[in-house]
């Protein structure tokens, strides 16, 4: 997996993954809270399975489940022990009405890991993609992530989703080793769709409203802004969401 900057928002802090994450990504991949929107359905059953499966996506090596990607450990950041509070600050002159109260205090420990977020490669051969994907012969470039439930409700996948989408189509996070490793993986000839596409539970009310927060629009339906509809064999169903710079 490549290694990229972090990528910093206003609340945020996003790092590229080491397998010192193992724990951390084990109390959010643990839940099934969490995990029954996932392709896998089901949480991690014990910390070594969380372990090895980072263990697999970190690592250099490209396979038919993870071709080239980047993820990310997402944290909440906390302002310097030597800021000034609101308080502390001189009053000022100014007839402007005073500003808001600060937020309560974060729940969640200084440090820890609140989510994961990953943009990898959704080649048309896997049995994953959806139809039109298969029939168009192209591969994408897919974003996925989870949070932990204590960070249910404060608008950070969205700006976690939003800040790595932004980066990505920068060139932050697509950068020059993503695009060797998809060389490698499918040959000179490969053909990659253009912008980030998604997939969701449909049942995932909360996911796709932060899709649509960060600019995704449904894509691949019957109408304009339409998602396709991608039946598993397991009966759930999966929509297709997609985004341009």
């Amino acid at each position: 997996m490549n290694t990229v900057p972090p990528i910093l928002t206003p609340r945020l802090t996003l790092t590229t993954l080491t397998i010192s994450d193992a724990a951390d990504l084990y109390d959010i991949r643990g839940r099934d809270e969490v995990m029954k929107w996932s392709v896998k359905g089901s949480p991690d059953a014990t910390l070594e399975e969380t372990t090895a499966w980072l263990a697999r996506f970190i690592a250099e090596e490209l396979t038919a489940d993870f071709g080239p990607r980047v993820g990310f450990a997402v944290r909440e950041r906390f302002p310097s022990p030597s800021t000034p509070s609101s308080s502390s600050l001189s009053p000022s002159p100014s007839t402007s009405p005073p500003p808001p109260p600060p937020p309560p205090p974060s729940t969640i420990p200084p440090g820890k890991m609140i989510g994961m977020l990953g943009i990898r490669l959704e080649p048309y051969t896997s049995s994953f993609c959806p139809a039109t994907q298969a029939a168009s012969g192209k591969d994408r470039w897919e974003i996925g992530y989870i949070m932990h439930p204590d960070a249910w409700g404060k608008g950070y996948a969205s700006e976690a989703v939003g800040a790595a989408v932004g980066a990505w189509f920068a060139g932050i996070v697509g950068s020059e080793g993503i695009q060797r490793g998809y060389v490698g993986a499918r040959g000179e000839d490969g053909v990659v769709e253009d912008g980030v596409w998604a997939m969701v539970n449909g049942e995932n009310g909360g996911s796709i409203r932060v899709l649509g927060k960060c600019g995704f629009v449904g894509r691949g339906g019957e109408g304009e802004g339409e998602p396709e509809v991608v039946r598993e064999g397991d009966g759930r169903v999966s929509l297709v969401f997609w985004r341009g710079k």
